[in-house]
């Protein structure tokens, strides 16, 4: 049970498929003997294995890129033999010379390995700015918004993830295959100079593109994960679902350019798998959804984003008929559920249309029934119901 319960760790979670995705490579390696040929054997297998790595790098990414980031490379080719090599073959090795012993061999590089240990690592092999992402994901632990996220702060009493969550890892590997980046936060000094009043759920456009311009991302993953796991009466198996939420926001345009809501559900009768495999599910969504639209379907077109702050929604069936209805509303595209507190749900969405319109329309589409405007103004509308 144990090891069934391994295996679906390491590949539900990082969405790894049954088979690694291998390229067979023929690579050299050579190293000083210095009297000992045993430990010169194994330094030149070494020095051949990341030959085979920087061979299959090239082929993923072009030589040009290669060349331009061997430094930051660097940390890849320690870990070639240990990480990325899943099979070999010598197929010669001898001396030359007094001094040096060479190897060639036929390597087997799991390429899906490898992107995923650059996507993690925040390295970006592209000249393009726009290509890297800033996770500002909360893992939720309540109905109310609270959770943890790296931003906080402890002397304000915000709890503050210390290292990638499994959705982050999930969502880097599935990104770096759109030639997306995710940046880690977590080892960048600069967290630490992000203002205490930065929370979240209250982020502004604004605020999130400082951020973006403060670790040097075109792009901003803001949002939540929340997984619900309880004893299911009728199967007396656990069931968790899993609520990812995303929207992206450009740095350089400062408007959301992505958005995707998933729910994911999964049962199991350990409750540990079920909500791995509910988690993982809502993930390869969410990120299949996002790589799409940033990568096929970039809207340029003029855009601000749109806020609409609803309350007295009071049950589950009544917040996902408002949803629907905002998701249709001419002008307004890309709405995502930012948070939720006390019967106050707060939307947000990409404005493409007349202001007046917009608010015209939700008050008369989606509350026939009557409404009151509390509020409302060119990016924001507040409705009480």
């Amino acid at each position: 049970m144990v090891n069934k319960l391994l295996i679906l760790l390491f590949t539900l979670l990082f969405a790894c498929p049954a088979s690694a995705e291998t390229g067979k490579v023929m690579s050299e390696g050579s190293a000083l003997i210095e009297g000992n040929i045993e430990k010169a054997k194994s330094a030149a297998f070494d020095d051949a294995c990341q030959s085979a790595v920087r061979t299959s790098l090239i082929k993923l990414y072009g030589a040009d890129v290669v060349k331009q980031n061997e430094l930051l490379l660097m940390k890849v080719y320690k870990q070639a033999k240990t990480s990325f090599i899943v099979g070999s073959q010598i197929i010669s090795e001898k001396e030359s010379g007094a001094d040096t012993y060479n190897i060639k061999l036929e390597v087997d590089v799991d390429e899906d390995a490898l992107r995923e240990f650059i996507a993690e690592k925040g390295i970006s092999l592209s000249g393009q700015k726009i290509l890297s992402i800033l996770p500002l994901i909360v893992e939720r632990t309540s109905a109310d918004g609270k959770g943890e996220y790296w931003w906080g702060k402890e002397n304000t009493g915000i709890a503050s993830k210390r290292s990638l969550s499994d959705i982050e890892k999930a969502l880097a590997k599935y990104l770096s295959r759109g030639n997306f980046t995710l940046v880690d936060p977590y080892t960048d000094q600069l967290a630490s100079n992000i203002p205490e009043s930065y929370k979240y759920m209250e982020l502004k456009t604004a605020e999130l593109v400082q951020l973006g311009k403060l670790f040097a991302t075109g792009l901003v993953a803001s949002g939540y994960v929340w997984t619900d796991c309880s004893k299911s009466d009728l199967t007396n198996k656990n069931a968790c679902e899993t609520t990812l939420s995303l929207q992206v926001i450009s740095s350089d345009m400062s408007k959301i350019v992505a958005a995707k809501r998933a729910h994911e559900k999964a049962e199991a009768s350990d409750v540990q798998e079920a909500r791995t495999v509910s988690r993982a599910k809502a993930c390869q969504t969410v990120s299949d959804s996002l790589v799409y639209q940033l990568s096929r379907r970039w809207d340029k077109r003029p855009a601000t984003n749109f806020r609409i702050v609803i309350k007295g929604i009071k049950d589950f069936a009544n917040y996902t008929k408002t949803k629907n209805c905002l998701s249709g509303i001419t002008g307004l595209n890309n709405v995502v559920d930012r948070y939720q507190s006390s019967g106050q749900f707060v939307f947000e969405g990409d404005k493409r249309g007349g202001s007046a319109d917009i608010h015209q329309m939700i008050l008369s589409k989606c509350f026939p029934g009557g409404a009151t405007v509390v509020e409302q103004n060119e990016d924001h509308v507040e409705i009480s119901i």
